[in-house]
């Protein structure tokens, strides 16, 4: 998927940001981009769109210090965004991938 298709799907599903309407949004996306990514209500809002589950199908992911630290999934690919792109990569790419 395209960054903008995602957003659109965050957005069709009710995710909206700070004081910008629907409208808005889909106008200025662009601008908003770093601090949508940044916002754990649209990654609540996309795994919506997604069909992830969010108390029936956590998954259990391996952290550094915590291990078998259960997640809920937005949250599980929030951090593996974030670790994306620490690691010299696109959100472009990651979101191909979805």
């Amino acid at each position: 998927m395209t960054i903008e298709e995602v957003v659109n799907k965050a957005i069709e599903n009710g995710y909206t940001y700070s004081s910008f309407s629907i409208a808005g949004m889909k106008r200025q996306w662009r601008k908003l981009i770093p601090n949508i990514f940044l916002d754990s209500e649209f990654w609540q809002f996309l795994g919506k769109a997604l069909g992830w589950k969010d108390k029936d199908e956590d998954i259990t992911i391996e952290m550094e210090m915590v291990h078998g630290m259960v997640m809920p999934r937005w949250k599980v690919y929030w951090h593996r965004f974030i670790d994306h792109l620490a690691e010299g990569k696109t959100p472009e790419s990651f979101f191909h991938s979805l």
